[in-house]
């Protein structure tokens, strides 16, 4: 009598290299964009960023540069204000009080030439929704 050997219902296969290398591959990037996620939520949440240009600004009003040039000039003779303001939504300028600036630009000059020699006081006023900030310079006119 002779025996006969049926084939088994289910045949298993035996992976070839290039799937495992492929199944490793698949496995290694799943693994990174998990770890990217995770860190992602893991990460201190930061309400203070930096802003482009283009978002609201928020945070705290900073003065990059804020001139006079020169300091002091002879009446009629004209002096150059310039400043740089980060952080701003609001900005304008004020001689000894009074606005000659409204609705300034983060980076803008204003041009003077007082008639009348004195001490004028110049002060850049600069805001956003969280704060404001202002800072104060002179400019000397001779007779």
């Amino acid at each position: 009598m002779e025996i006969k050997r049926s084939k088994p219902l289910f045949q298993t296969r035996t992976p070839n290299n290039r799937t495992g290398v492929i199944v490793g591959v698949i496995l290694i990037i799943l693994l990174i964009i998990l770890l990217i996620v995770g860190l992602k939520f893991l990460a201190p949440n930061d309400d203070t960023g930096s802003n482009s240009s283009s978002e609201s600004s928020t945070g705290v009003v900073v003065f990059q540069s804020y001139t006079i040039d020169p300091e002091r000039v002879s009446a009629g003779k004209c002096a150059a204000v310039d400043w740089i303001v980060e952080n701003a939504d609001n900005i304008q300028l004020l001689r000894d009080g009074s606005v000659v600036v409204k609705n300034g630009k983060a980076s803008d000059s204003y041009r003077d030439c007082p008639k009348d020699a004195a001490v004028y006081n110049y002060r850049l006023e600069a805001s956003n929704s969280e704060n404001a900030n202002w800072i104060e310079l002179q400019l000397i006119v001779d007779e």
